[in-house]
């Protein structure tokens, strides 16, 4: 049996030392909209439209992936002054093998957020789900994330040429982490 089946996902609050990580919402359009550039979204699987609705369909999308427990789409806020970070999810989460992303605006980069956010993630997974292993897709060009996950215990189990619906690919290595390792 899985934990999660009952959990209202909509409601979801992980604190952190210095963030407050919340579901996707409307709110945050205009900073999503704004800080998903495509420098950004280069290692991204997707690419900014520069148009708001398209970011406004985003997120109606995230919001009934959350509905239906599939995915846990957040934005990653600073605790105190509520500043914008990023985004970030947990994906795959009705499956043994869930997936996590995420991007930091970039005004925030080297300052820890990714490493925070995504070790929060997984104390999340490992709180709320059962799970064989947590997958941690990135480009191979992608350095300082291949750096975060592997600080965290990733280890590299795959690769993979990913196609995006647009067109865009990205040559992914795939990274693990097993709960034994974290």
């Amino acid at each position: 049996m899985l934990i999660y089946i009952s959990m209202d996902l909509t409601n979801i609050v992980i604190i952190t030392d210095r963030l407050r990580i919340i579901p996707t919402s409307e709110k945050y359009a205009n900073d999503i909209f704004m800080e998903c550039t495509p420098e950004i979204a280069r290692f991204l699987s997707f690419d900014p439209t520069g148009i708001i609705e398209d970011t406004i369909k985003y997120i109606r999308s995230s919001q009934e992936k959350i509905k239906s427990r599939e995915e846990m789409p957040v934005v990653i806020l600073d605790k105190i002054s509520n500043e914008f970070i990023g985004c970030g999810g947990i994906h795959e989460i009705k499956t043994k093998k869930p997936e996590l992303g995420l991007w930091i605006k970039k005004s925030a980069h080297r300052k820890g957020y990714g490493k925070e956010t995504i070790s929060a993630f997984i104390n999340w997974i490992k709180a709320n789900l059962e799970f064989e292993y947590i997958s941690y897709p990135v480009a191979k060009e992608n350095i300082p994330s291949r750096k975060l996950i592997e600080s965290l215990g990733g280890i590299v189990k795959g690769e993979r040429i990913f196609t995006s619906p647009t067109g865009k690919v990205l040559d992914e290595v795939e990274y693990r982490i097993f709960l034994n390792l974290y």
